[in-house]
């Protein structure tokens, strides 16, 4: 049997101290002294009469307390959130929730960029399969343009035509600054047809047109004695000039004045048809042999003509006058015309003007007091060497638009406006009014500019 006391330590090291006391009381009978030594079993086999028993003389025995301190609890098994620190760079420890996200975030086999490098011969900025290149000086001349080339003008390129793209030459440009914005083309033709579109034969007058382009005419011709006779109306000369047209006046003696841009001409009006003859007198009574009968009596007088209209009343610009706002005011420098009730009016505008600046055109219209029923209206002028710009009027007190630019600053420009007016049941005053296409560039009307009105 194997020696009592080595038995004891052994449980002893694994036993509470109860328990080694129990087992202690136990095996006591086996714990005899040696022999010869006098000594026996001795001691108390009575638990209660042991002292010491909660002196924790021995250090490496294990309790509680002990156990506490080396031992975490079984329910820490398994545990997640704070129950570990989280792993830093420099610790190992539990994966944060940020961690987990970029990792997750992350494709499978995912590897570091690294930034290439041309001359690299080794590790992952070198680059594979790279290309055997030459330089600019071995390649022909012909497959690059200097560096000078960039940004320059002249014959760097070939000049644009109508068909191919290219450089803008100086001709053309010089030729686009000379057009202005929003510029449209307007020909004789389409002035011509706007003024035959005006024109209305009255009572006791017929238009014949006649001809065709510059040579146009219109005939006007009136029945009746004591009228004006046939007029023609020229839209050009015998060298007729596409950049000039012409304007008409009407004057008191019946006579119409021409103007072609160079000069005025005046052209007398035909003499009116005579009044018809009177009716001869029935023949006289034969009478006696040898006597002569009586005259017969006198044929009664003809029936007069028709009187031709009146000449044009009319009011003239006193002095030059400024407009450089955009809303249209009355031309106060320019006095007004009487209208009477129930009558068709024509009136004419002529004269000139002057720009500040070559991309400011103007607008007119007329204010007619009393009762308008009806009015319409267009001014001419010319924008650039082969083209006029107008504007027009539609409603009493209105001007549609404005003109688009001149042919050059501060240069008299000629004008020419005509409208056709109806009264009503009252008549009533015509006011000039003008604007500028421009705010705050002005446009200038030049005295003398003449303001007609004719009764139709």
């Amino acid at each position: 049997m194997a020696d009592p006391k080595y038995t004891l330590r052994r449980v002893g090291a694994t036993a509470t101290p109860a328990q080694a006391v129990t087992l202690a009381n136990a095996l006591r009978p086996f714990f005899v002294g040696p022999p010869g030594s006098g000594g026996g079993g001795g001691g108390s086999s009575d638990h209660g009469t042991l002292t010491g028993l909660a002196d924790d003389d021995h250090p490496q025995y294990h309790n509680d307390a002990r156990g506490d301190a080396r031992y975490v609890p079984v329910a820490h098994a398994g545990a997640g959130g704070a129950a570990h620190a989280a792993a830093t760079t420099s610790a190992a420890g539990f994966m944060s929730a940020a961690d987990k996200t970029k990792l997750d975030g992350v494709a499978a086999g995912a590897e570091v960029n690294v930034n290439a490098d041309w001359n690299a011969v080794s590790g992952d900025a070198q680059i594979l399969n790279k290309p055997t290149l030459g330089t600019a000086a071995a390649a022909a001349a012909t497959d690059f343009a200097p560096a000078a080339h960039v940004g320059s003008g002249g014959t760097a390129h070939a000049a644009a035509t109508t068909s191919v793209a290219g450089f803008m030459s100086a001709a053309d440009k010089t030729k686009l600054d000379g057009v202005a914005s929003g510029a449209t083309s307007v020909s004789n033709a389409d002035i011509r047809a706007q003024i035959e579109a005006t024109l209305a034969a009255g009572t006791n007058v017929t238009i014949t047109p006649a001809g065709s382009g510059a040579t146009r005419t219109l005939t006007l011709a009136a029945s009746g004695g004591g009228g004006g006779g046939g007029v023609t109306r020229f839209y050009g000369t015998t060298a007729p000039d596409p950049n000039l047209y012409d304007e008409w006046v009407y004057t008191t003696t019946g006579r119409v004045r021409r103007h072609d841009g160079q000069a005025w001409f005046e052209e007398p009006g035909v003499a009116g048809p005579p009044g018809a003859d009177g009716a001869p007198g029935t023949n006289g009574t034969n009478g006696t042999n040898g006597t002569n009968g009586t005259n017969g009596a006198d044929g009664a007088q003809g029936i007069q003509g028709i009187t031709g209209s009146g000449g044009p009343t009319s009011v003239t610009l006193s002095a030059d006058q400024a407009f450089s706002a955009t809303t249209i005011a009355d031309v106060t420098n320019m006095p007004t015309l009487t209208l009477a009730a129930n009558t068709d009016y024509v009136i004419e505008l002529t004269g000139s003007f002057t720009s500040a600046a070559a991309t400011t055109g103007i607008g007119l219209a007329l204010n007619v007091g009393g009762t308008v029923t009806r009015i319409s209206g267009q001014c001419y002028h010319p924008v650039s060497a082969t083209a006029l710009g107008s504007c027009s009027q539609e409603a009493n007190n209105a001007v549609t638009g404005a003109t688009t630019g001149v042919r050059a600053t501060g240069v008299p420009v000629d004008l020419y406006g005509r409208w056709n007016i109806r009264m009503g049941a009252a008549g009533g005053t015509v006011q000039l009014r003008c604007r500028s296409e421009i705010a705050s560039s002005a446009v200038t009307l030049q005295a003398g500019m003449r303001l007609r009105a004719f009764v139709v």
